[in-house]
């Protein structure tokens, strides 16, 4: 049954196969590079680097909590390293992305919620690792001055 499914290589094409063949190409939807994660992606990592140190100068003396603060720098890399390899690997092999620059500097971006301002779509981005950085902060003062 198999064998009388299969067309040899030697049999010429049917005419349906060749008109398929001789179609145009479809039209490939593009997904541009608007450039928000450029901006926003470093503030990011900078923003969890600097929680991370701040974690780390707190807890210099405890060995557990140490372990713990480094068991979170090894998610934190993990969490920035695999969006960034994913975008290299897209870059350079899918043929939807397209870095254009009138996307890459317009006022406006567009989300899955509609269109907002570029700088308000950066602060939704950032405002949570900053958060972040500040929370980290005041919890290694209250730590400083608490500890005996």
């Amino acid at each position: 049954m198999l064998q009388i499914a299969e067309r040899p290589r030697s049999e010429p094409r049917s005419a349906r196969g060749r008109a398929r063949a001789l179609a145009p190409k479809e039209e490939v939807l593009a997904d541009y590079n608007d450039g928000l994660l450029s901006t926003a992606g470093p503030i990011m990592a900078c923003s969890y680097a600097v929680a991370l140190a701040i974690a780390i100068l707190t807890f210099m003396g405890q060995g557990e909590a140490l372990f713990a603060v480094s068991i979170s720098s090894g998610f934190a890399i993990v969490f920035f390293m695999l969006p960034y390899l994913v975008l290299t690997v897209r870059k350079r092999h899918d043929r939807r992305w397209q870095g254009a620059a009138t996307q890459r500097f317009a006022p406006k971006v567009s989300t899955f919620t509609g269109s907002i301002r570029r700088h308000e779509a950066i602060i939704q981005m950032v405002i949570v690792p900053l958060a972040v950085v500040v929370a980290f902060s005041s919890f290694a003062l209250i730590w400083t001055q608490v500890r005996p």
